[in-house]
């Protein structure tokens, strides 16, 4: 009926669905990265490329994972000093932070204590 009034239409579909569509794979519309907290997962892939932009490695730090590195020489302040506000709770580090996947959310966060490590 829409075709014979020309009426633009298509299936709706859910994002995973689409991900597994073969033509989406053949277009590296979707891709598998490796995630440190996850492991490999199946996301969207960027659906625009570059002849001259070679698709980049994706992945996120961990909260805090580069504090000293662009802390201390922005701040001009001493290693110790930050690890003083990381304890303090003021600053997060990788060490004292974890991600969880429980039953029934997709992500939960809990932060544990630098000691149990």
């Amino acid at each position: 009926m829409m075709e014979a009034g020309r009426v633009p239409a298509a299936i709706i579909i859910s994002a995973p669905e689409a991900m597994e569509l073969p033509h989406m794979k053949a277009r590296r519309s979707v891709r598998v990265i490796n995630d440190r907290a996850m492991g490999p997962l199946t996301v969207p892939g960027m659906p625009l490329r570059f002849s001259e932009c070679p698709e980049l490695p994706v992945q996120a730090p961990f909260p805090g994972e580069h504090n000293h590195e662009i802390l201390q020489p922005l701040l001009d302040i001493s290693p110790d000093r930050l690890r003083e506000l990381e304890t303090a709770g003021i600053l997060h580090n990788q060490r004292t932070w974890r991600i969880r996947i429980s039953p029934g959310s997709l992500w939960s966060r809990s932060k544990r204590r630098s000691n149990s490590l």
